[in-house]
């Protein structure tokens, strides 16, 4: 389980100490993803987790989500860069991509350059995309919020109706 980008062993020793984190059960690690639980009152935050990072040579991606989860991956793995790949990789521009979210682990993706949706029920982590031009927040929530997104991105074609005729 070892990534040049992310060193399992070293990022637990270096976060041992850190107050108000504990990993998550081993069935919730991946061989590229640290995951912990976050007590929200007593942990010091991502800025002294980076800080401690830094002090012991290490680098991660850090993921805060829903309050109470907090990820590190390979510094080059992100959801947001995951879109841009693929888009390039399958030839569509930004402008042709839709993404929609609900919780922090999403905001790299809705900050990728793809048209973005967040939807009603989302997390307050996200509140700070609010007024980003390509970033729509819904007034629905779930698959409503995220079809509301489709339509005010204009993201499809204006559905084709059909008309019905007597004989049908």
């Amino acid at each position: 389980m070892y990534h040049p980008d992310l060193d399992p062993l070293s990022l637990r020793e270096c976060l041992a100490e850190v107050p108000g984190i504990r990993l998550q059960p081993d069935r919730d690690q991946r061989e590229f993803k640290l995951s912990y639980i976050v007590d929200p009152l007593e942990w010091p935050g991502t800025r002294e987790v980076r800080r401690r990072l830094k002090e012991y040579g290490l680098s991660a991606s850090l993921i805060f989500s829903h309050h109470e989860f907090l990820d590190l991956l390979p510094i080059r793995a992100s959801k947001g860069r995951a879109i841009q790949y693929l888009a390039r990789r399958w030839g569509f521009k930004m402008d042709e991509v839709l993404v929609a979210g609900d919780s922090g682990n999403d905001a790299d993706m809705l900050r990728s350059g793809a048209l973005g949706v967040v939807v009603k029920n989302h997390s307050s982590e996200l509140r700070y995309l609010r007024g980003r031009e390509r970033i729509c927040f819904a007034e629905a929530s779930y698959a409503r919020g995220i079809l509301e997104g489709i339509e005010r991105h204009g993201f499809l074609p204006d559905p084709v109706v059909e008309s019905q005729t007597e004989d049908q």
